[in-house]
């Protein structure tokens, strides 16, 4: 959808320094084979985790733009949305885009198996009460970028 684009774009034109997490490089991290057993159990601490870690940056005084999605199991999505409200000015942003749109892009990117996007993006928000949505599919990472920037460090 554009996530991490948008992210950097933030962080360019930021003039402050933005710490940018993304999700998908945590995992490998952790094993750069990616995990190989899949342990439920294993996977859900790991999730729980990483978002403990993202509140405590930003309980640490530090500006967190997480670049990821929410786990799909409800308790666990509550949960790790619990987590990361349980710190002053969090804000959830819901990044969409045209289906064709995701489609053209994770062709591009070549590294997730084909249809992986569109059907992300159906499951992605449910349940889920987003403070802001913003679209791709048209409008720049700049364009975005400012109007993110904005809404969410102008001074109250």
């Amino acid at each position: 959808s554009g996530k991490s684009t948008l992210a950097r774009a933030m962080q360019a034109l930021a003039g402050r320094p933005l710490l940018h997490l993304e999700a998908d490089e945590f995992v490998p991290a952790l094993n750069p084979g990616g995990v190989t057993n899949r342990d439920s159990d294993f996977e859900a601490r790991l999730i729980v985790g990483f978002h403990r870690a993202i509140a405590e940056l930003g309980r640490s005084g530090l500006d967190v733009i997480v670049d990821g999605s929410l786990p799909d199991e409800e308790g666990l999505k509550g949960q790790c949305l619990d987590i990361l409200r349980g710190v002053a000015g969090t804000q959830v942003i819901a990044v969409n885009c045209a289906a064709a749109t995701l489609r053209r892009r994770e062709a591009a990117r070549g590294d997730r198996p084909r249809g992986w996007a569109v059907r992300q993006a159906a499951q992605v928000h449910a349940g889920v009460v987003c403070d802001l949505e913003v679209d791709t599919t048209r409008a720049s990472p700049d364009v975005l970028a400012r109007r993110l920037l904005t809404r969410l460090f102008q001074p109250a």
